[in-house]
């Protein structure tokens, strides 16, 4: 989500709700928006603002990011695959990226430049974007960004069964 969005959704947010919003100085509109693109930036612009529109239904007050956020799980919650689906996903995606960490020390060849006859090496991080992009909805939010994924994998099998998957399961419902 860029931030010209999230000012938009802000905009939005005061124009719905203006009777029972102040108008903010620049300074707190400022802070505003940074806080909001902090929390959304990781997010799919159109899915945020689908959650704010389904929060605007029903919300009294001005919508605050834990409003979308709960419309997010909501929404993640309709399109969803089991609990334990999503978990197996986490778990699988967290066994790949000890590999892709591996490239960054020894990066892998991953084909020839024609022009050049150089070869063309990856140091994984697109790979692991990519890893994290592939995950469902419901796991990337659980996660937040690459670096939640990374933590994972530094965790045994064991520990995340042990001391993740409670807090996962808690997350999804």
């Amino acid at each position: 989500m860029e931030l010209s969005e999230v000012s938009d959704l802000i905009r939005m947010n005061m124009t719905l709700y203006k009777n029972s919003a102040k108008p903010l100085t620049e300074k707190e509109a400022e802070t505003t928006v940074s806080i909001w693109y902090w929390h959304f930036k990781d997010y799919d612009a159109r899915l945020v603002k689908r959650a704010f529109l389904a929060a605007n239904a029903v919300c009294v007050y001005p919508i605050q990011p834990a409003d979308i956020f709960e419309q997010l799980k909501n929404i993640a919650r309709q399109n969803s695959a089991s609990p334990s689906d999503l978990w197996q996903s986490l778990k699988s995606a967290a066994s790949k990226v000890p590999g892709l960490l591996y490239q960054r020390q020894y990066p892998k060849v991953i084909g020839v430049d024609e022009r050049t006859g150089k070869l063309i090496k990856s140091n994984g991080d697109k790979e692991l974007n990519e890893l994290f992009d592939k995950l469902p909805a419901q796991v990337k939010s659980y996660l937040r960004n690459v670096n939640g994924l990374v933590s994972m994998a530094q965790y045994s099998d064991e520990e995340l069964e042990r001391f993740k998957k409670k807090d996962f399961f808690v997350f999804i419902d």
